[in-house]
């Protein structure tokens, strides 16, 4: 079965709160439209990966709306396996299938 998962790197969490802090110090009707947005573009990048437009550098960009920021990530899939080692410490890799949305950064 596959998962998609969206991984936050630490710059663009950092990057988001100072954004979030910034809106809510102007109102806090626009931190919680940049707060809704966020979400609403993160949730896009987990139901529908390969939906947005190729960006840098194998990437691709979701661009939020009414705000300047968009959401570079990029997508692979990852081996989902039961690792098991036998007495020679070989281990094996029984089957694949799982897909990860990585989001990167905010630009």
């Amino acid at each position: 079965m596959s998962r998609k998962i969206v991984d936050l790197h630490p710059e663009a969490i950092a990057e988001g709160r100072e954004a979030r802090q910034w809106y809510l110090s102007r109102s806090t009707q626009a931190e919680e439209a940049f707060r809704r947005e966020l979400e609403r573009a993160i949730r896009l990048i987990r139901e529908t990966p390969e939906t947005w437009p190729r960006y840098l550098h194998g990437t691709r960009r979701i661009v939020l709306t009414g705000f300047p920021y968009s959401i570079v990530y990029t997508t692979w899939v990852l081996e989902e396996a039961n690792f098991v080692a036998d007495a020679n410490r070989q281990t094996h890799f029984p089957r694949g299938g799982m897909c990860d949305a990585n989001l990167l950064a905010f630009t």
